[in-house]
Formats: C-alpha cells, structure tokens, sequence
C-alpha cells in the first residue's frame, strides 16, 4: 500500500486522517473501465471503543470472583501440604500488582502528553480488565483440574503431581494476559 505523509493543519496537535483516491488501471484487452477505490493514508488510529459500564462492572466480577474461586478451589484437593495460604498469597499479590501496574501506566501517560492526548483513564482500565478476564478464564481449567484431581483421589494428593501443570497453566494465562494487554494499547 502507498502512502503519504499526513500534513499537519496550521495550530493542530494531531494529525488529520486522509483518504485518497487511486485508481487501478485493467489490462486494455478485457474492455473494462478503472476500478477506483479509496485507501486510507497511514496516520493516527482510531481508539479503541470504550466499554459500558455493565460491561464494567461484569469484567470486575470476573476479575475478583474468578480470582477467589481459583485460589479456593485448592481447598478441594486434599493434599500432604496445605497451599491454602499460598494460593491466597498469590491471589493478594496479583491484585495488588495490577493496582500498581494502573498506577504506572498513568505515570507514563502523564510522561508523554503528546502521545496520550485522547488517551481517558478509562481506555487503560478497560484494557486491564479485559487483559484480567482472560487471564481468570485460562485459570478456569486450574479449577477444573483441581476439582477432578479432588473427586479422583481418595487419599492426599503430592503437591508435585499439580505445581508442575499448574506452574504451565500460570505462566499461560500470564502470556496471554500480557498479550492482550499489548494488542489492546497497541491502539492507544
């Protein structure tokens, strides 16, 4: 694709979207007439749309509710050692994390004003709930197996028989996460 450079308008700060006509010559023999069409000149990208507040508020829900239901569902397993405390740890620790991470993300925000101009408050928070959400949907099948590795042993279950998919399952949902994250506020 061709492009142009986007002209700044005299006492703009961002540039002008333009859509340019070009047309495409057919081979001569085949009697057909120019096809013309528009494409669109390389500039700033549109935001992303923002989400409602129901929507909001259920990415919230699945955000915490999934985080507690994960960590509970360790309780199911009776296991040699109690990881009640840990997976409870690990729970604390992530929500405190993303909290500190928004922080951080405005803190870069306000460092390029430029850049970030039509950036809200709200883009940023819709893209780490929706970053969240996925992540507790991956840990989902963490419940899933810890649920059945409960109703299939009827004796103490080792702890190295579930860290080692556990650990893949975190590390998982934790790239998938961050690439949504990325993909997300690619746009911003």
């Amino acid at each position: 694709m061709l492009t142009q450079p986007v002209e700044l308008m005299a006492g703009d700060l961002e540039p002008k979207t333009q859509v340019r006509k070009r047309s495409k010559v057919t081979p001569a023999s085949s009697g057909a007439a120019p096809i013309s069409r528009a494409l669109p000149v390389i500039g700033k990208a549109a935001l992303p749309a923002l989400f409602s507040w129901p929507v909001r508020a259920f990415l919230m829900v699945i955000a915490f509710a999934g985080s507690v239901v994960y960590a509970l569902s360790y309780r199911a397993i009776h296991m040699t050692l109690d990881v009640t405390p840990i997976a409870a740890a690990l729970g604390v620790a992530a929500a405190t994390a993303w909290i500190g991470f928004g922080f951080l993300l405005l803190t870069v925000a306000q460092m390029k004003p430029r850049r970030y101009a039509n950036v809200s408050t709200l883009h940023w928070a819709d893209a780490c709930l929706l970053a969240m959400s996925v992540g507790i949907a991956l840990k989902m099948i963490g419940v899933g197996a810890n649920v059945i590795a409960a109703l299939m042993n009827d004796g103490p279950l080792d702890l190295a028989m579930v860290a080692p998919m556990q650990l893949a399952l975190l590390v998982t949902a934790d790239i998938v996460t961050g690439a949504v994250f990325i993909r997300r506020t690619a746009r911003l």
